[in-house]
């Protein structure tokens, strides 16, 4: 389901917050990024895929972006 564009932002950074900290909870378990990624399936390994990519290409918009 999509956000209505007035809580976009808002709702999306909660689910990468999540998204954050079961990859966080899954490295003091001992967990490698790799050996994590493995423990998901095919379709939620293809969506982490896509929110990296999403998120560097996020990065390098606001660094292109931002006057700092």
């Amino acid at each position: 389901m999509s956000n209505m564009s007035y809580c976009r932002f808002n709702n999306t950074s909660l689910d990468v917050a999540d998204c954050l900290a079961a990859m966080v909870f899954a490295e003091e378990d001992g967990l490698t990024f790799e050996e994590f990624r493995a423990t998901l399936s095919d379709d939620e390994q293809r969506a982490l895929d896509r929110m990296i990519r999403d998120m560097e290409m996020i990065m390098e918009y606001a660094k292109a972006a931002s006057p700092i």
